[in-house]
This record gives C-alpha cells, structure tokens and sequence, in this order.
C-alpha cells in the first residue's frame, strides 16, 4: 500500500509540471484575443459583467446562472407536405 501511495505522490510532480506548462501556453494563446475584444466592447459593459461575476463567485447558487448561454431563439416555421 506504501509503495503504490509513493508512486503516485512521486508521479504527480510530473503531471503538474506538465499541466502548469499546457495552461500556460493556452494563457499565452488567448491573451492577444482576449486583448482585442475586451478593446472592442463598451466599457460600461465590462464593468457589469466584472460586477455580475464577482457576485456569481461571491454567492454562488443561481447568481452562476450569469455563465450560462442566452440564445434568443428565432421563429420555426415548418411546411409539412401532403402525399397525395
């Protein structure tokens, strides 16, 4: 049991080094576009959006639901032809 606990605990370093190393190439990856968007957007946007987040992490419960999609569905209009 010690040894297969050792085993983890000595193979675990390895995995970290390369997670930190893979997150911080996506860091690297995202910051020009994170860069030109948040330029592009209205600032008093972003500070609602800032506060809406702060509150979501602060509260938690239904203040997460700020993270979930809002998708205005249009019109479905369906023809069903008749065989005749």
């Amino acid at each position: 049991m010690r040894d297969s606990n050792w085993k983890k605990m000595v193979g675990i370093v390895k995995t970290l080094i390369k997670k930190h190393a893979r997150a911080a190439k996506g860091v690297k990856d995202t910051k020009l576009p994170y860069d030109e968007l948040t330029r592009s957007l209205d600032d008093n946007k972003i500070i609602m959006w800032e506060r809406d987040e702060k509150l979501a992490m602060e509260k938690r419960g239904e203040y997460l639901d700020v993270y979930q999609l809002k998708i205005d569905k249009g019109k479905v209009i369906c023809y069903f032809m008749k065989k005749t």
